[in-house]
């Protein structure tokens, strides 16, 4: 499973970010900086790494994005090609100066374009979010910290999925070594195959 996420400190005006394939974009003084995730999903992978973990100081007016693969990757346009992370950095960076409901207006409109009659049923969760400081209030911080808990519920929810389902991953495996090993031990098999 892929994932981005981010913490805030409203008081420090700094973000965290860790992100398992899914980057984080930011966009300052009309500048796009690509903060990179590390290249490994989350659960079980050949070489797991510890995550990288990035502290990013927050000025007014900075903005974020966040986005699965789906937009990226979807397949559509004229020449029924993928979208790409450069059209989509392009076309965040020719919209971020919009307020956040026109932002998104964009990117459902052009997500529709592009697909035309090439549908595909991908999960999409595009992820915007702007911070100005100065304007936010205790009742303001207060629910968007409460938007962030139940965010951060539903992502341990399918964490904890994601762990059942490498527990079960790991099974097969052993299970596929043993009965490798006992195969190994026949003179007339020659390649086995196994697709999980």
């Amino acid at each position: 499973m892929d994932l981005g996420i981010c913490a805030f400190d409203f008081n420090e005006k700094k973000l965290e970010y860790s992100g398992a394939n899914i980057p984080l974009y930011l966009i300052r003084n009309n500048q796009l900086t690509e903060i990179k995730p590390s290249r490994q999903p989350i659960g079980i992978y050949p070489i797991e790494k510890k995550f990288v973990l990035h502290e990013i100081n927050i000025f007014d007016d900075d903005i974020f994005y966040m986005s699965s693969d789906g937009y990226k990757d979807q397949i559509g346009g004229k020449e029924k090609s993928k979208f790409l992370s450069s059209r989509f950095k392009k076309l965040i960076l020719d919209i971020h100066k919009k307020n956040l409901d026109d932002q998104k207006q964009i990117l459902d409109n052009t997500f529709k374009k592009w697909i035309e009659d090439h549908n595909e049923n991908n999960l999409l969760p595009d992820i915007d979010f702007k911070q100005f400081f100065s304007n936010l209030n205790n009742e303001q911080i207060e629910k968007r910290k409460q938007e962030m808990e139940k965010r951060i519920i539903e992502i341990r929810e399918r964490i904890t999925k994601s762990k059942a389902m490498a527990q079960i991953n790991s099974e097969i495996i052993d299970h596929t070594k043993e009965l490798s090993n006992q195969i190994q031990q026949l003179d007339d098999v020659l390649v086995i195959g196994l697709k999980i």
